[in-house]
């Protein structure tokens, strides 16, 4: 079930509700990712075997930070990245 026309899923939804209602960060910036840390953790991404499990294909670390951002002005997921 698809919520307000912007394809976030019901479960995705709960979980992050259910996350904030018990005081767990569900921002990178609340657990200390620092915005210009996030090329190379997109970098080490990449690396990751599971990556090839991820509905939409990713070749390169700018899609991974494309999407990031994408959250973030979407669902208001924390501040911008290139802070």
């Amino acid at each position: 079930m698809l919520l307000g026309g912007m394809g976030l899923h019901a479960p995705f939804k709960s979980t992050l509700e259910g996350g904030q209602r018990a005081g767990l960060p569900t921002r990178l910036c609340d657990v200390g990712v620092a915005g210009q840390k996030l090329p190379a953790i997109a970098d080490i991404v990449l690396e990751q075997p599971s990556l090839m499990f991820n509905p939409r294909p990713i070749e390169f670390a700018g899609q991974l930070l494309q999407g990031l951002e994408a959250a973030r002005l979407r669902f208001g997921l924390g501040h911008a990245y290139n802070a």
